[in-house]
């Protein structure tokens, strides 16, 4: 009888191949008909651009002249997708170049890897690949599987539009939402609870139990690191919204960081903290400044930007603070036209173009701040020519003549 140290290898078990391993063997089978699977990424292949050149120098070596498409990963999406010993944590971008068309039909040449999906995003985006997960009749995943939690939070918290000044979330559906709110149920891991906090809080859905249960956490998890934890903005938020008088502590704690949090729930309270922030010389928070003081005294962002000029200038604030006080106006103006216009995000850049000229020459703003706008009006005077006649018109939000 063999003796463990020299059984057979048809009596040994067999080491489980990684994932890792698993991709990279289908993936070397692909390639044929006009379309160029790369060899998985080193390190210097860091982007997109280092991909395109991997190709492009590739082609060269073989001497293909014919026209091919090709697709690679890069090591950013390594990184993000695998962790140390090679299992998928998080999808794989498959980016490509050349015909679309081409590419998904030499990637779903080769029967993809037991166990796995790639999904298509279109012409403008990347290929995904990913695990095949399972879900009930509600479209909702077992609680014990993590990549099927991964994949059903990563749907829920994809924008409807990345390229909108705000960025919005679907609603839930009675059953996600309960869904959700059944991981919060006492006891919890914080760490855990963290992803099914931030999809609730994105709709304002955390309720008041749910927002004093993970403050108790936080503080006793982190304790004077309180910046530490990954959702402490929209925990602070759903505490604003709830009126929860320790969210003030939080802000003191925290400082100019909750600035941005506390321009989406406005209240005299949170106004003059961010005042307070911006006038102690911490320029970042002049851009939720003027839009709280747009929210509760004065919509006109003209005469709310002069007010906020008189106040920099007699505080002896840096000369940078007006500079924010010029880029928050125009990116409040241009805002504006977008939310009533739904023009997109390059409209928008020609938009904030065409205000820097008008801002230059309203006698209304201070000399400082026309100044300011002059030098942008300089620096994009040819968008301004090409495309601010063929802007769509907004009456309510129309820069000043």
């Amino acid at each position: 009888m063999n003796s463990p140290d020299t059984a057979s290898p048809a009596h040994r078990a067999e080491p489980r191949r990684s994932d890792l391993a698993t991709i990279t063997a289908w993936w070397r089978e692909l390639g044929g008909d006009g379309f160029l699977a790369l060899p998985p990424p080193r390190r210097s292949r860091y982007t997109q651009s280092d991909g395109h050149a991997d190709a492009a120098e590739l082609l060269a070596r073989q001497g293909i002249t014919d026209p091919t498409s090709f697709a690679y990963w890069h090591w950013q999406s390594h990184q993000h997708a695998f962790d140390r010993s090679g299992a998928l944590t998080g999808e794989l971008l498959l980016h490509w170049g050349g015909d679309h068309s081409v590419v998904a039909a030499g990637l779903g040449a080769v029967e993809g890897p037991t166990g796995f999906r790639v999904a298509d995003g279109g012409p403008r985006g990347a290929f995904r690949l990913d695990r095949v997960t399972h879900r009930d009749e509600a479209g909702l995943p077992d609680p014990a599987d993590p990549d099927g939690v991964r994949q059903f939070l990563g749907a829920l918290d994809d924008p409807l539009n990345r390229s909108a000044p705000f960025l919005q979330y679907r609603p839930l559906t009675p059953a996600e939402a309960d869904w959700l709110h059944d991981r919060l149920s006492a006891p919890f891991d914080l760490a855990a609870a963290t992803r099914f906090a931030v999809s609730l809080e994105r709709r304002d859905g955390l309720t008041p139990d749910e927002a004093e249960r993970l403050l108790r956490a936080w503080r006793l998890e982190h304790g004077e690191r309180l910046a530490e934890w990954g959702a402490w903005r929209e925990l602070l938020h759903a505490l604003l919204r709830h009126g929860h008088e320790e969210a003030w502590e939080i802000v003191a704690a925290l400082g100019s960081p909750t600035a941005g949090v506390l321009r989406q729930v406005p209240s005299e309270r949170a106004l003059a903290a961010v005042r307070g922030f911006a006038l102690a010389g911490d320029r970042g928070t002049v851009h939720a400044w003027l839009a709280l003081h747009r929210s509760l005294h004065e919509s006109d962002a003209v005469r709310a930007a002069v007010a906020l000029a008189a106040e920099l200038t007699a505080s002896d604030t840096p000369a940078s603070a007006l500079r924010e006080l010029y880029d928050a106006l125009v990116a409040g103006v241009t805002t504006d036209w977008r939310r009533e216009t739904r023009a997109d995000h390059h409209a928008g850049l020609r938009y904030a173009a065409l205000s820097a000229v008008r801002f230059s020459t309203d006698e209304r703003l201070p000399h400082a701040l026309r100044v300011l706008a002059a030098g942008a009006a300089v620096d994009h005077v040819d968008l301004v020519r090409r495309f601010g006649p063929a802007l769509p018109r907004s009456s309510a939000s129309r820069p000043p003549r």
